[in-house]
């Protein structure tokens, strides 16, 4: 599935897995050679394997140095 037109900062990733939290799902998506933790709802989560696509809003986004 393509990302809507018109969208800002989009990047496509490929999850690499995911972890099942409860009321949530840990994805780890890779974006080229970094890797993205991702927290989605338990019922739009995607699976293993799939490509994604990721719109990054500065206001909801935070950098941590590793």
């Amino acid at each position: 599935v393509e990302p809507a037109s018109g969208l800002d900062n989009i990047v496509e990733g490929v999850v690499a897995s995911r972890i099942f939290l409860g009321s949530s799902v840990e994805c780890i998506v890779t974006v080229g050679a970094t890797d993205l933790r991702i927290l989605a709802h338990p019922d739009v989560a995607p699976g293993e394997g799939e490509t994604v696509h990721l719109q990054l809003l500065a206001r909801h986004c935070l950098v941590m140095r590793g």
